[in-house]
């Protein structure tokens, strides 16, 4: 049995969500499902932290 998660973004995390998706053909669920596993494991996270680039 699944359970629902409310999550409530800010609306700028809306417009990013949404061009992700447009983008990348993902649906906003997996989108959000593949970020909280990047969040929830150290190696995947770490990874993610090293491929980010801030000029």
């Amino acid at each position: 049995m699944s359970k629902r998660l409310d999550i409530r973004l800010p609306d700028e995390y809306h417009e990013i969500l949404e061009q992700y998706c447009k983008h990348s053909g993902a649906t906003k669920t997996g989108a959000i499902k593949m970020l909280i596993l990047v969040l929830k494991d150290e190696q995947l996270l770490a990874i993610v932290r090293k491929s980010i680039t801030v000029d």
